[in-house]
């Protein structure tokens, strides 16, 4: 990644990924994101952390790109799940 956006040297580059479970590959890609926190890092020269959602995660991830599900949802009174 950092060799990718030529920012910082692999030995300097500190890396914090603590088990999130299956990714189903999502974690395989370079994002954009992750470029422009190491070249922001750099710029300022402070540490950036950069955390996203599970939903912000969902759209700019690769498998989430162009994602339609459809669905059907029955509910209760006061819009209780029931079934799905």
């Amino acid at each position: 990644m950092s060799a990718f956006g030529g920012v910082t040297p692999e030995n300097k580059l500190r890396v914090i990924a603590p088990d999130v479970g299956g990714g189903f590959g999502s974690k395989i890609n370079l994002y954009n994101e992750e470029i422009v926190c190491s070249w922001a890092s750099k710029k300022i020269e402070r540490p950036i952390k950069w955390v996203a959602e599970r939903t912000e995660s969902f759209l700019p991830d690769t498998h989430g790109r162009d994602h339609i599900t459809h669905a059907e949802l029955a509910v209760k009174k006061r819009w209780k799940i029931f079934r799905f």
